[in-house]
């Protein structure tokens, strides 16, 4: 069981060796000061932001929540990165109230000695208390299918 870490957000989030953790990949993610938020920062913006390698032996997973926002029909997608390949964890509709949201973060390939969490966003999504739950906080959470747009299909009964 490992023990529960929350990231601080209130950290040196876009130098080159951030504090928290959490650096930017791309994208117009920053910190932005909430006056009425009792951890005074959050993450808000469009772009992608990937945490620092996190060792997984064996079949380990790690449980993760994440509390987001939308300001603008935002979507927040959450993914595995294992330093070549990333794949889609779950796909998150923002709403315009603070929602809180749990996954399972697994390696990519079987073969993965870490893995890194990758949230990916759009429409201006404020991301806060990215954090490492219980494994028994994540017990029986269905794995999602990933969100695929479908051009040219024809979907019959």
């Amino acid at each position: 069981m490992t023990d529960e870490t929350t990231v601080d957000l209130s950290c040196d989030f876009e130098s080159i060796n951030p504090t928290c953790g959490y650096a930017k990949v791309d994208g117009t993610f920053q910190r932005e000061y909430r006056d009425n938020d009792a951890t005074d920062y959050v993450l808000a913006g469009n772009g992608t932001i990937r945490s620092l390698p996190k060792a997984l032996a064996g079949n380990e997973s790690l449980c993760m929540s994440v509390d987001i926002k939308g300001t603008s029909d935002g979507e927040l997608m959450a993914k595995a990165h294992n330093g070549n390949v990333t794949k889609t964890i779950w796909p998150f509709s923002a709403s315009t109230n603070w929602t809180t949201e749990k996954f399972t973060l697994t390696k990519v390939n079987s073969t993965d000695t870490e893995v890194q969490l990758e949230l990916e966003a759009s429409g201006n999504v404020e991301l806060d208390n990215i954090t490492t739950l219980y494994f028994s906080e994540c017990y029986g959470l269905a794995t999602p299918c990933a969100k695929r747009n479908l051009d040219n299909v024809k979907i019959s009964p």
